[in-house]
């Protein structure tokens, strides 16, 4: 008795083992068919797939146009745009947000320096400050934004506030309604204008 109570437990043991397996492989089946066919599906229902951070560039002609300028033209800007100009039209800027991260003191201090001057050169109501800038440190472009010389403009850049005296002179010369030199020579020093941007040749800001 206990021989044949003992095959027939090792037969239920293993009926239920098999139909737990039967039903295992059936689960795994199915979710792995709904996994598929939701990734299959998705992006047909979704209008934001694939989702990218991509951006469609507004400053394509000033990189084509600064590609056609000498590999070591350089390139003074205040614009958010620098950060782009190295990698898109493979020259180098003066001063960038992005360059201007504090990792080291010796080198943070120079980018500092050239923020101060660059600030102070942009808005000053005397264009001296701008040619010493462009002697200075060997600028060939100077580029402006069409907003550049507007109080706004300055206030939603916070990263430029810790450059005093620079930027706070900036602030208080536009508040005053003080036209900067620099604002005068849009036209006359202008080889580029886009929708955006204005850019200037330093020779053309000298030579004022």
């Amino acid at each position: 008795m206990a021989i044949a109570a003992g095959i027939t437990l090792t037969v239920i043991l293993e009926r239920l083992f098999h139909a737990y397996q039967q039903k295992r492989r059936l689960w795994q089946i199915t979710l792995a068919v709904s996994l598929i066919t939701f990734l299959l599906l998705y992006p047909n229902f979704s209008g934001r797939f694939p989702t990218t951070d991509y951006r469609q560039s507004t400053a394509s002609a000033l990189y084509k146009f600064l590609q056609q300028q000498p590999k070591d033209t350089l390139v003074a800007t205040l614009s958010d745009e620098a950060d782009n100009i190295p990698t898109f039209a493979q020259r180098p800027i003066l001063v960038g947000r992005e360059y201007a991260l504090p990792f080291h003191l010796g080198y943070y201090s120079q980018i500092r320096q050239r923020i101060i001057d660059l600030l102070h050169a942009q808005y000053s109501q005397d264009l001296t400050p701008a040619k010493q800038l462009i002697q200075k440190y060997g600028v060939d472009f100077w580029l402006i934004e069409n907003t550049s010389f507007q109080v706004d403009y300055l206030i939603i850049k916070p990263w430029l506030k810790s450059f005093q005296p620079g930027f706070n002179e900036a602030i208080s010369n536009l508040s005053q309604n003080k036209i900067p030199a620099l604002a005068t020579l849009t036209k006359n020093c202008s080889v580029l204008e886009t929708e955006n941007f204005i850019l200037l040749k330093a020779d053309c800001i000298l030579e004022e």
